[in-house]
């Protein structure tokens, strides 16, 4: 049976409000105004549905991302427009649409927090750490800071009681300051934060291993040091899960893709209607599936791209089989161990260092066991 599909990311804007110099998709250049048409979000959302309903019959939510580019460049209306289709679908199938949207914040006010809160979307926010760390990369079209305006939007989503996360992005300027970022983070009253190496292949901006490595740790002690409180970062609890369902024979745990040996189940979506396996895939033409609009999943999940991203998966160095950690981490990333970039031969370029953060923990829990 062909893969399920976990979730659906929607492009909703190609372009940007910002001008981050790290951008995967270039937004540091202004690019055309448009937008996703409705058509193509209604054809998407009711194959979804259907996809869901053949493959999860016994859980029947589909999970939908709103993404850019910037979303909130859409504009609100777009979005009501969206939960009417999503509810006319839900009538007619079943299956129930559970929504996040992933923003810089920057337009983000009152009526966006309360459409989201109404509608029960998960907000997350991209903001790298306190000011002078979010503003080495993440400026406006114009130069200036972006970081007041994106931290009032998250201190309103959480007013208004959102489920609200942030995404920071460690690039090699700020991976000397994971104090700061921690305690900034630890102090923002957010519940969940997702670290994220920035990453641009063979590209001069892709945050070194060895910087990632001496920050992630950094982090993970301090956090051990207070508990594994007050929030969660979600890489290294993903590692802290996988652990336990070692230790106890535990079954099914949810994690992300990335320690879970899978691809391909959270597809991403252009403002065209073409389909990738993966978001973070989107920069490899190989790895697109077709378009939307004269497919439905079944087909897009039979084509050489899904061909292509499972020979991938496959394709694993014999040095991570003989790894006494592979079981927790199943070789990473395929996005980072990409035979055409050959920046690590077929290991994940960040190999050594989650290997290191999962030593680091492992004898964390087995000091735990001792006492």
């Amino acid at each position: 049976m062909p893969p399920k599909v976990n979730s659906l990311v929607f492009k909703l804007t190609e372009y940007c409000n910002l001008g981050c110099s790290y951008c995967y998709r270039d937004n540091d250049r202004e690019k055309p105004r448009v937008v996703m048409p409705d058509e193509i979000i209604h054809e998407s959302l009711q194959k979804f549905a259907k996809h869901i309903a053949k493959t999860r019959p016994d859980n029947e939510h589909a999970y939908t991302i709103w993404h850019g580019g910037e979303p909130l460049l859409a504009g609100i209306e777009k979005f009501k427009r969206i939960i009417d289709l999503q509810t006319r679908i839900t009538r007619e199938s079943g299956v129930i649409f559970t929504n996040a949207t992933q923003t810089n914040g920057v337009m983000f006010d009152e009526e966006w927090a309360q459409f989201f809160k109404t509608n029960d979307f998960l907000v997350g926010f991209s903001l790298d750490g306190p000011q002078h760390v979010h503003d080495i990369h993440r400026k406006n079209k114009g130069g200036n800071s972006t970081f007041n305006k994106t931290l009032n939007a998250i201190e309103t989503s959480l007013k208004y009681g959102i489920p609200t996360n942030i995404i920071a992005v460690i690039t090699n300027e700020s991976s000397g300051h994971a104090n700061d970022i921690y305690s900034f983070l630890k102090n923002s009253g957010i519940k969940q934060a997702d670290l994220i190496p920035c990453f641009d292949y063979d590209g001069p901006l892709t945050l070194k291993p060895e910087k990632y490595a001496a920050f992630m740790l950094e982090i993970a002690a301090l956090w051990k040091n207070d508990g594994f409180q007050p929030l969660n970062f979600r890489f290294l609890g993903d590692i802290r899960k996988r652990l336990f369902q070692k230790q106890t024979n535990s079954g099914r745990i949810a994690i992300g893709c990335e320690l879970a040996g899978q691809c391909g189940r959270n597809w991403s979506l252009s403002g065209r209607g073409d389909v990738c396996a993966c978001e973070c895939l989107t920069p490899v033409p190989r790895f697109f599936l077709g378009n939307i609009m004269n497919m439905d999943f079944e087909e897009l999940n039979s084509v050489q791209g899904m061909k292509e991203v499972n020979d991938s998966l496959k394709d694993i160095d014999h040095k991570c089989l003989k790894c006494p950690v592979f079981d927790i981490c199943h070789a990473g990333c395929i996005n980072r161990r990409l035979k055409e970039f050959n920046l690590n031969g077929k290991l994940d370029l960040y190999c050594e260092a989650r290997k290191s953060i999962i030593d680091f923990f492992q004898k964390e829990t087995s000091a735990c066991q001792a006492m």
